[in-house]
């Protein structure tokens, strides 16, 4: 319990500073992407989503990470995952 706490405040942690450093939190960049006339926030994400790529499944081949599908669970309102 404790050690999943710990891990998914770092992981908070590193994902709060990386949002921090590329300037995606100013409100500027924002409208600019929502304006679509700057799309430097849609590139960070990419480069985040592209870096998750390649490192979960290395940490799974190494025994790092487990990475299991979701059980199903259901509010019954759409279907089997809603």
């Amino acid at each position: 319990m404790a050690m999943d706490t710990l891990r998914t405040g770092t992981a908070g942690l590193l994902f709060g500073a990386a949002l921090a450093s590329s300037g995606v939190w100013s409100p500027e960049v924002i409208i600019t992407q929502m304006q679509l006339q700057d799309f430097h926030m849609v590139k960070v994400f990419l480069t985040a989503s592209a870096i998750s790529a390649v490192i979960l499944p290395f940490f799974e081949r190494t025994g790092l990470l487990r990475c299991r599908a979701k059980d199903s669970s259901s509010y019954g309102w759409l279907g089997r995952y809603d």
